[in-house]
């Protein structure tokens, strides 16, 4: 029940992976110390991640954040005006009927 925590911390840090101290965070958050250990040497939950990490490489995500519009990968500027005027543009595509 403590993903979205973790993935905060995550995120905050994400320039010292993989040198994050995970069991430190996994305290900080309360988790149980010995289940955390036991599924993040796990076999099953590294595969897991894996085909997460290459699906999301087969779509164009490389890093975070990562935008998509009408179904294509969105390379430009992240601010918000830049992106409300390409989901402006899309939108107004789609109610052309192209």
């Amino acid at each position: 029940g403590k993903f979205w925590l973790m993935h905060d911390l995550i995120f905050t840090h994400q320039q010292r992976l993989p040198e994050s101290p995970f069991a430190l965070y996994a305290l900080e958050l309360g988790l149980d110390e010995a289940r955390f250990a036991h599924d993040f040497a796990s076999e099953t939950v590294r595969q897991k991640v894996e085909a997460d990490f290459e699906g999301g490489m087969r779509s164009g995500v490389n890093g975070t954040p990562s935008f998509f519009i009408n179904g294509q990968k969105y390379n430009g500027n992240h601010d918000h005006t830049t992106l409300h005027t390409v989901i402006e543009h899309e939108l107004g595509k789609l109610g052309a009927g192209k």
